[in-house]
C-alpha cells in the first residue's frame, strides 16, 4: 500500500481521490478508527461493478439518477444525524461511511467521487460555506448533486441563496468552483486539522488548536473558517492584533462570515472600541440573526459604555 505522500507524487490524471481519502483516514485512527484500506477499496470496486452495466449509453441526467438510486435506495445510505461536532467527525471518512451507511456531506461526496473515478465519470468536489457537494461537468452538461438530499440537482443560484454566498467569494474561487482531485484532498486534510483544532479548543488547549488551524490554512489557503477559528484561538491567548488580522482575512475570503464579525465585535469591545464593536455586531445581525437577543444585548452594553454610563 502506497503512502499518502507517494500517492500525491502521481500526476492529476492518475491520482485516485477515493484511495487517497482511505489512506488518509488510516493515518488518523483517533478519528476514523483502524481498518484495512484494501478491504474498502475492494468494496468500492464491487459497487462500481454493480453500477457499470446500468449506466452504459445513458445521458448525464440518467447516469446521475442511476447513481442516486443505487446509493440511497438500493444500498440505503443515509445522512447521519448528530448532536454535536464530535459525534459528526467520523462521518467525514469514507471507511466509516461504508461501514455505517450513514455520513455527512463530506463522506457522501467522497463516495460519489470514488465511484465516479472507477466509472470514468466527470464528477468534481465543490465547496460552499461549511458544506460540500458534487458536480457533474463534462464541458457540455453541468449538474449539481446534493448528497444530503439524495442527489437532488440544486442550481448554483439555490446554493448562493441557501448558503448566503457572496459574489466576491465566487469571483475569488473560494466557493462553487470545481476542485481537481488533489485540491479536494487538500480540502479534506484541512478539514481534519480543523477537527483536531476544535477538540483542543474544547479542552482549552488554544496553543495546540492554533497550530492545527494554521496547518489547515497551509493545506487550503482559501479556507475562511480556518482563519476565523485561528483568530478565535489567538483572542483566547490575548493576541488581539493577530486575532483581528485573521478575522479580517476571513472576511476578505468570505464577506458573509457572521462569526468573524462576532469575533471582531468581542475583541473591539474588550479593547474599549465600543463604536467598532457595535458596527461589527450590527453587521453580524444582518447576516445571521439567530442570536438576535444576545447580540442586541451586547450592542446595548456597548452603547452604554460609549455614553459613559457603563
Amino acid at each position: 500500500m502506497q503512502t499518502l505522500d507517494e500517492l500525491l507524487q502521481k500526476p492529476e490524471e492518475k491520482f485516485n481521490l477515493g484511495e487517497a481519502a482511505l489512506v488518509l483516514a488510516a493515518e488518523v485512527p483517533e478519528l476514523a478508527g483502524r481498518f484495512d484500506v484494501q478491504v474498502y477499496l475492494a468494496k468500492l470496486d464491487q459497487m462500481a461493478a454493480d453500477i457499470r452495466p446500468r449506466i452504459a449509453g445513458k445521458s448525464p441526467g440518467q447516469i446521475i439518477s442511476e447513481l442516486n438510486g443505487y446509493i440511497f435506495e438500493e444500498e440505503k445510505f443515509k445522512v447521519e444525524e448528530h448532536k454535536d461536532d464530535k459525534e459528526h467527525y467520523p462521518s467525514h471518512f469514507l471507511n466509516v461511511l461504508l461501514d455505517r451507511k450513514k455520513g455527512c456531506c463530506t463522506g457522501l461526496s467522497l463516495l460519489y467521487i470514488a465511484l465516479g473515478e472507477r466509472l470514468n465519470l466527470p464528477l468534481y468536489v465543490v465547496l460552499a460555506p461549511k458544506h460540500v457537494f458534487v458536480r457533474w461537468d463534462d464541458n457540455k452538461t453541468t449538474i449539481n448533486i446534493e448528497t444530503l438530499e439524495q442527489g437532488w440537482p440544486f442550481t448554483n443560484n439555490e446554493y448562493i441563496r441557501n448558503f448566503n454566498i457572496n459574489k466576491v467569494s465566487i469571483e475569488n474561487k473560494v466557493f462553487l468552483k470545481n476542485l481537481d482531485k488533489k485540491e479536494a484532498l487538500m480540502a479534506l486534510l484541512a478539514e481534519i486539522e480543523m477537527m483536531k483544532g476544535f477538540i483542543k479548543c474544547d479542552s482549552e488547549d488554544y496553543i495546540g488548536a492554533l497550530e492545527n488551524f494554521s496547518k489547515a490554512i497551509e493545506y487550503e489557503p482559501n479556507y475562511h473558517a480556518a482563519y476565523t477559528n485561528r483568530g478565535g484561538s489567538k483572542a483566547m491567548l490575548d493576541d488581539y492584533k493577530g486575532a483581528l488580522d485573521d478575522l479580517e482575512k476571513a472576511l476578505k475570503l468570505n464577506p458573509n462570515d457572521a462569526y468573524a464579525y462576532h469575533g471582531i465585535g468581542e475583541i473591539k469591545f474588550e479593547l474599549g472600541d465600543c463604536a467598532g464593536a457595535i458596527d461589527a455586531w450590527q453587521r453580524e445581525l444582518v447576516l445571521d440573526d439567530s442570536s438576535k437577543g444576545e447580540i442586541q444585548s451586547k450592542i446595548a452594553s456597548a452603547r452604554q459604555k460609549l455614553l459613559g454610563k457603563g
